[in-house]
């Protein structure tokens, strides 16, 4: 058995066991959510969410007692279980801290992917929420953005918290899931994926422009035009530095292309890469060329200052 299916089921047991301890205080029902549901989630750096919804006759004022029980029981993953009120999700006040933190509205926009662990089994149409649609859902976290975060920049005492984070990654998930085109078949990017550094565009321009031993990186196949061989691996580098940007042809998942340029901060220090992916049919290597080159320039012209 997998360790991550050895961990659901000891975080579902540990959750039927706070239901049961506190269902007496207005819980309702315990849903699982996130990345721990998903092939994204990392046993060694992912959290795990949870949600209590509770009556609003609700005796639980906090939940800072089961959050240390979790905490004990569960002493190497951030485990916590947050609540909602059943009447917030009818469109009712803002009481509960994760309420106060993400809008109830996105937090139903994903509602169907919710595991239900113990208690009642609700649907969507149960709340009284009006559904948003992903242009909605954009909005909803650039004012959160806007609200929590640009004040504090502004002042000087932004720092990059998991909230922050996690709105972003929001974001660009819910722009990714944006597609107005008349195509039959479209495609998305698996925002938060993995991948080996020496099979893509982005990778490549890391490797390029960083300082990294190229000896120990497993050069694994992953299609048939992956780079397997040391030698290849500094060409094709090489020419990532002569020309400013990196191409991905078919080298991590077949029929794909990618190219990307590296990103430095004000000290002239890499701190990331940027790029663009799509269909082999649509990103010909020309247009990888010549997108290459108008991302360099666009990415040359802007500092980062973090």
């Amino acid at each position: 058995m997998r360790i991550k299916q050895k961990q659901i089921q000891l975080i579902e047991s540990t959750l039927k066991e706070i239901y049961k301890k506190y269902k007496d205080r207005g819980i309702l029902s315990i849903y699982l959510w996130g990345s721990i549901l998903t092939e994204d989630f990392n046993s060694k750096s992912s959290d795990i969410d949870s949600i209590a919804i509770v009556d609003e006759k609700s005796k639980i004022k906090d939940n800072e007692e089961i959050n240390n029980f979790l905490k004990i029981r569960f002493q190497k993953i951030d485990f916590k279980l947050n609540y909602l009120y059943l009447d917030e999700l009818n469109g009712g006040k803002i009481k509960s801290r994760l309420a106060e933190v993400i809008v109830p509205n996105l937090l139903l926009l994903d509602f169907k992917n919710w595991k239900l662990i113990i208690g009642k089994r609700y649907s969507r149409k149960d709340f009284k929420l009006k559904e948003i649609n992903l242009d909605e859902a954009v909005q909803l976290n650039l004012n959160a953005i806007k609200k929590d975060h640009l004040p504090l920049f502004k002042k000087g005492d932004f720092k990059v918290t998991p909230y922050f984070i996690k709105n972003l990654m929001k974001v660009c998930y819910y722009l990714n899931q944006i597609d107005n085109s008349e195509r039959k078949i479209k495609t998305r990017n698996n925002i938060g994926i993995q991948a080996p550094l020496h099979t893509n565009a982005l990778g490549k321009s890391i490797l390029a422009f960083g300082n990294y031993n190229l000896e120990k990186i497993k050069l694994n196949s992953y299609t048939h035009n992956t780079i397997t061989s040391i030698k290849n691996l500094e060409n094709s580098l090489k020419d990532v530095r002569e020309n400013g940007y990196a191409i991905d042809n078919n080298e991590y998942q077949d029929a794909m292309r990618c190219v990307a340029v590296p990103l430095f901060n004000h000290e002239n220090i890499l701190i990331a890469a940027v790029g663009i992916s799509g269909t082999k049919e649509r990103l010909t290597l020309e247009k990888c060329n010549e997108f290459g080159k108008l991302i360099s320039d666009i990415v040359s012209n802007h500092t980062i200052t973090s």
